[in-house]
């Protein structure tokens, strides 16, 4: 097992011995089917793709201001398709320049609602146990990527320009905050809604430059010196955001 299922095992590994009801591990099934064409200036390879994940579960700790208390809370039959499709292109344009092409699209969705129990963090007791109505949205990986460069190799030198791109991109959904016992508390129709809505992060983008030189210091030993300077246009990019519990006041 690896040390992130070893940690989620245990509903707080810190401290407390207790691990989830009937640990298990995650099943994940994937397939793809590619096409490759080769030609003396093209390379081409697009890809077909699809990944299942069933029975994941995660472990959160907050506090819980309907139970009043520190909670740990174990959500389970986290359930996740991936399915789509990339396109990667290699260009030689001459015997100095060469690029390479990418362009990823794709629905990568949750595909059934999670359990949650929520243990009370002193003693282990069960403080509530609901569902979170997660299915269908979104998971927080961009569904369309795309990344274009073009590099110069000459006598040892080495320069090259990349754009990359990030788009359809989502906040991932809190599963405490998606869950029945949350949405009940709403106090109209309108703040259900705002509960289990989803918010679309803007679209990333940033522009890269790389210099480097290749410096023979003896027999078939050399130096490569290179210098980078990421994100020229200074995009403002969120890697992963989550959204925070809070409740709706009621009138």
């Amino acid at each position: 097992l690896s040390l992130r299922r070893q940690r989620q095992m245990c509903i707080r590994d810190r401290y407390n011995n207790r691990t989830v009801d009937s640990p298990h591990l995650v099943t994940t099934l994937a397939g793809e089917a590619s096409y490759h064409l080769t030609l003396p200036r093209l390379r081409l390879v697009s890809t077909l793709y699809a990944t299942y994940t069933t029975n994941d579960c995660h472990v959160a700790r907050y506090y819980d201001d309907i139970a009043g208390l520190y909670t740990n809370a174990v959500i389970s039959g986290i359930d996740r398709l991936h399915i789509g499709v990339e396109f990667i292109a290699r260009v030689t344009w001459s015997q100095i320049f060469s690029s390479t092409f990418m362009v990823n699209g794709g629905s990568y969705r949750y595909t059934d609602n999670a359990s949650v129990v929520v243990y009370a963090d002193a003693n282990n007791d069960i403080a509530a146990t609901t569902r979170s109505a997660i299915k269908s949205h979104h998971c927080s990986a961009p569904e369309l990527t795309a990344i274009a460069d073009i590099t110069l190799r000459k006598a040892g030198w080495t320069a090259a320009a990349s754009v990359q791109y990030w788009g359809f991109r989502h906040v991932e959904p809190s599963y405490i905050r998606r869950s029945e016992r949350i949405l009940q508390h709403a106090s109209s129709p309108e703040d259900r809604t705002m509960l289990q809505a989803q918010q679309r992060l803007p679209d990333a983008c940033t522009v890269d430059l790389r210099l480097g030189k290749s410096i023979n210091i003896g027999e078939g030993t050399s130096l490569y010196v290179q210098l980078s300077l990421g994100n020229i246009v200074g995009s403002h990019i969120i890697p992963v955001s989550y959204t925070h519990l809070t409740l709706p006041t009621k009138a």
